[in-house]
């Protein structure tokens, strides 16, 4: 159960070190960044007319940097709640231990952009976070909930 709770913490820490570290690119990093994604996923899910594939529009580009940061939340809110769930926290209480958490952690992330190069922290980008975080949290609990279940 030890080497456990030592992978868990590696990777949560992981986590939180890649959330830290696209929150330190420059702003012009960043949006470069989400362009070639949301370009790639535009050209995954829709069909060049004749005239190619048209350019995206930001409305695409902003939804695509909100699923980010959710899916990131999303990612570290499973592991925090298995971690506690470890730990012996009850299924309810590691809900809400594990929500907390990426609600901090999303706070501590905004703070921190205020000193990244031409960022700006912005607290619907916290609610993104911690709803993200939430739902990760929300399918550890259902799962540990099934598992326990069968048992």
């Amino acid at each position: 159960m030890k080497k456990y709770k030592i992978l868990m913490w590696i990777l949560i820490i992981v986590e939180m070190s890649i959330i830290f570290g696209f929150s330190s690119q420059s702003t012009d990093d960043s949006v470069a960044l989400s362009s070639r994604i949301a370009q790639q996923e535009y050209n995954l899910t829709h069909l060049a007319s004749e005239d190619g594939i048209p350019p995206l529009d930001s409305f695409f580009r902003v939804h695509i940097r909100s699923m980010a940061h959710a899916v990131l939340y999303f990612i570290l809110g499973v592991l925090i709640y298995i971690q506690c769930r470890l730990y012996g926290i009850g299924l309810a209480k590691a809900l809400v231990i594990s929500s907390l958490c990426c609600f901090v952690y999303g706070i501590s992330d905004e703070f921190h952009q205020k000193f990244s190069e031409s960022r700006n922290s912005c607290f619907s980008d916290v609610l993104i976070d911690t709803a993200g975080g939430f739902i990760g949290s929300a399918a550890g609990l259902i799962t540990a909930a099934a598992g326990e279940k069968r048992k």
